[in-house]
């Protein structure tokens, strides 16, 4: 299961309009292993930096390394062939509104054969990848 910026958004952030969502989602997917990329890190703690706050920030990337360091989350670092993916992904799919971390995102997803996306972006489904919980309008 690979974690999207908008699921720890989500979790992070009890005023979140996804938080029980995401909430409920989390506690459906049991041990499911979960992975996510440097990239989705620096732009969620981006956004709880500038959108919430430096504590709820600096907090939510103590828990990435708690989980990381227990094996709970692993962290894959991109390399220039994902970028490269993401670029050619980013151009097939011109026409939908995908940043260059969802770009990114979606090569790791199919460089490392992820079967599930925990996300609410219809887009990172542009690849075939199952999306868990999906969109919420």
């Amino acid at each position: 299961m690979l974690v999207d910026t908008g699921a720890f958004i989500a979790l992070a952030d009890a005023r979140d309009r996804l938080h029980a969502a995401a909430t409920a989602a989390r506690a459906r997917m049991g041990s499911a292993r979960r992975v996510t990329t440097q990239a989705i890190v620096g732009e969620t703690y981006a956004f709880l930096r500038y959108h919430v706050s430096l504590f709820a920030a600096r907090t939510w990337l103590d828990g990435v390394r708690r989980a990381r360091d227990s094996r709970q989350l692993t962290l894959i670092c991109t390399d220039l062939a994902d970028g490269d993916q993401a670029e050619a992904i980013l151009l097939r799919f011109a026409d939908q509104a995908l940043s260059y971390v969802d770009g990114l995102t979606l090569a790791v997803a199919d460089r490392y054969d992820v079967r599930a996306v925990f996300a609410f972006d219809r887009q990172l489904a542009l690849t075939g990848h199952l999306l868990v919980p999906g969109p919420i309008l």
